[in-house]
């Protein structure tokens, strides 16, 4: 079944073969390579301006235009780069609050941009004059690169090249320029709902959090195939980001399930000269893995979805629906973005039982409701396309085209339950023994979810050594 299929009025025919959305001015190019499991976003421009030196990076890039009813471009109107610079020295990042990881916040400084495609001549690179504070305070920049000879320029590969200046006095910065290679991207099928995780670390053997109940026989997987295996059995694609390279003892396995995709390059090595910090420290920028995720999937996904980590499930409420069927019936030129309820359980001590999968302990909370109401924390479910934020957890800043009428309020998280029928259940900051205290009825649904998810994961090979 083509991905495209709850899209109404979307011929079958398409332009060469592609079956990436046909909607609002997406066209189907991203950086080459971006695709990539072993893609690591690198340093490709280091430059010394008053004293001060700045390393930049290119973590996304998506062209823009129009398409006829095939999804042939028709007109090509800009480049779009996600851009990420940071100061030389001292932290890697300035830091918004004092979590133990960080949100990487921009540096005062602001540079201009100049940008070419191919060989064409230099223009001046723009930004959006409507951004906001929140994307404001984050780490990355959003610059954009008219297409001056439209869709002629849309080769299957092409050049786009930045260069910097100081502000101050004009005067470039740094010998070199950023030069990136855009690439068209075939799309074989589009997902109702891509969910994309932040960085996560530390999948060894001895690790509490990662192997800590009997059910994951002599280590014969982790949690984190808990969280892969389950989502993928709703229908959706899941992107893992990996912050230290430890979790390819789990992601191997996927290495040819299209429903799966792995980032093991977002480690501070990666992205931050000198890198300060040891990977173990810290799942540092987190807004910059998933708002590349949110551009990454604008052509091949319906909706994208934050799920922050491999303890964090979604789970539709409405009896025999899956979360991709709830992805599709949501119609996107009414809703743009929801807030959907990630609940965090809690409740009064109890004896101890034996533990099982997360998703038959997440079965047993007793005054579910309580928990969904009782907290604010929420998960950004949203229009990949509908918006410009350079940090997802918000989808501030809508693009044009899109009439964002409606209130974060009206769709928040008493709107995800009673209308959309959905949320998650987040068990960051719980202890495993606690939640292995929750008594209460089983929820049958869930309870067959359980059964189906031990039996895949039952058919998973042994790890490797």
């Amino acid at each position: 079944v083509l991905g495209d299929a709850y899209w109404d009025g979307v011929p079958e025919e398409r332009w060469r073969g592609n079956q990436y959305i046909r909607a609002n001015g997406i066209l189907p190019y991203g950086l080459c390579g971006s695709g990539s499991d072993e893609r690591e976003p690198g340093v490709e421009l280091t430059a010394v301006t008053g004293g001060k030196g700045w390393a930049f990076t290119t973590l996304a890039a998506n062209a823009w235009g129009e398409s006829d009813e095939k999804g042939k471009p028709v007109r090509g109107d800009h480049i779009q780069v996600l851009m990420y610079y940071q100061k030389k020295g001292g932290r890697p990042c300035h830091k918004m609050d004092r979590n133990p990881y960080m949100h990487c916040v921009m540096p005062l400084k602001e540079f201009d941009f100049e940008c070419r495609i191919g060989l064409g001549e230099w223009q001046q690179a723009w930004r959006r004059p409507d951004r906001s504070l929140k994307d404001q305070t984050v780490a990355q920049d959003i610059l954009h690169c008219n297409l001056t000879n439209g869709v002629a320029e849309l080769r299957d590969k092409f050049g786009v090249e930045f260069r910097v200046r100081d502000p101050a006095d004009g005067s470039l910065v740094g010998k070199s320029t950023i030069k990136l290679d855009v690439c068209y991207m075939h799309v074989k099928k589009t997902w109702p709902l891509a969910i994309c995780t932040e960085p996560m670390y530390g999948l060894k053997r001895d690790s509490k959090f990662w192997f800590n109940h009997p059910w994951q026989r002599n280590n014969t997987f982790s949690v984190l195939d808990e969280f892969v295996t389950y989502h993928i059995m709703q229908g959706v694609k899941v992107q893992v980001h990996d912050h230290d390279g430890s979790l390819n003892i789990s992601m191997s396995r996927y290495r040819n399930n299209p429903a799966v995709a792995y980032r093991r390059g977002w480690s501070l090595p990666a992205i931050t000269f000198p890198a300060v910090l040891a990977n173990s420290k810290a799942t540092a920028y987190e807004s910059h893995a998933e708002t590349a995720c949110m551009w990454e999937h604008r052509f091949r996904a319906k909706w994208i979805q934050i799920l922050h980590s491999a303890d964090n499930f979604a789970f539709p409420l409405k009896p025999g629906v899956l979360i991709s069927d709830l992805a599709r019936n949501l119609d996107p030129r009414h809703i743009h973005n929801v807030n959907v309820p990630a609940c965090t359980p809690s409740s009064n001590p109890a004896p101890p039982r034996p533990a099982t999968s997360l998703i038959e302990k997440f079965s047993l909370m007793p005054h579910l409701l309580m928990c969904l109401y009782g907290k604010e924390r929420s998960t950004p479910f949203g229009d990949p396309r509908a918006f410009d934020s350079t940090n997802v957890h918000w989808f501030t800043a809508p693009r044009p085209g899109f009439n964002i009428s409606k209130s974060m309020k009206t769709f928040g998280t008493k709107w995800a339950i009673k209308e959309m029928g959905y949320f998650t259940m987040h068990i960051m900051g719980l202890g495993r023994t606690q939640l292995d205290q929750h008594i209460g009825p089983t929820n049958f649904k869930w309870s067959f979810l359980h059964r189906m998810l031990q039996k895949n994961l039952d058919k998973l090979e042994a790890l490797p050594p």
